[in-house]
């Protein structure tokens, strides 16, 4: 239970990491399921600018920050 409730501490550190999960986890992998599901109808172009962003929240997330070194 402790190690759940560590990892809680860890994830949502700041606005950020909040962002970072419902962007990138929940509403972009949603909006493509719903469309793959024909749900709804959401342009090719649109789709593929949600990739795009989802590429860049990805590597923003996963930056080496300053004063860290490669491992």
């Amino acid at each position: 239970m402790s190690i759940s409730v560590n990892i809680r501490r860890c994830v949502l550190k700041n606005f950020r990491d909040l962002f970072t999960i419902l962007v990138g986890v929940i509403v972009f992998p949603g909006l493509w399921a719903l469309q793959g599901l024909g749900i709804v109808n959401i342009p090719e172009g649109v789709i593929g600018a949600t990739i795009a962003i989802e590429t860049l929240i990805a590597q923003f997330y996963f930056r080496k920050k300053e004063g860290e070194t490669a491992v």
